[in-house]
């Protein structure tokens, strides 16, 4: 896990969770449906990088997120896109003219 700004990292032994779950059975849904949504957004990007092109992972990474630019570098953002940075620099030139 890599964090780019300022944040609070919280965390929970292997143990407590397995106890939490067995404890508490609401626990479990939540915990099933947080990582089933993490399962589906990690199939969407395979696919998002299988089957559209670099041009159309941007505008969709854009609309899903608008301002990223202004939190994320280039370089991360390029590197979630499965580009190079300078790669992303042509995209956007292009993009823009």
């Amino acid at each position: 896990v890599q964090l780019v700004k300022q944040s609070e990292v919280l965390y929970i032994s292997y143990a407590s969770t397995i106890r939490l779950l067995e404890t508490f059975p609401e626990a479990n849904f939540i915990y099933r449906v947080i990582m089933n949504q993490y399962l589906e957004n990690s199939r969407e990007r395979i696919r998002d990088l299988q089957h559209l092109n670099a041009v159309e992972r941007y505008q969709k990474l854009s609309t899903s997120f608008p301002h990223i630019e202004q939190i994320i570098s280039q370089e991360y953002i390029a590197s979630y896109l499965g580009i190079a940075p300078q790669s992303l620099s042509r995209l956007k030139k292009n993009l823009s003219s």
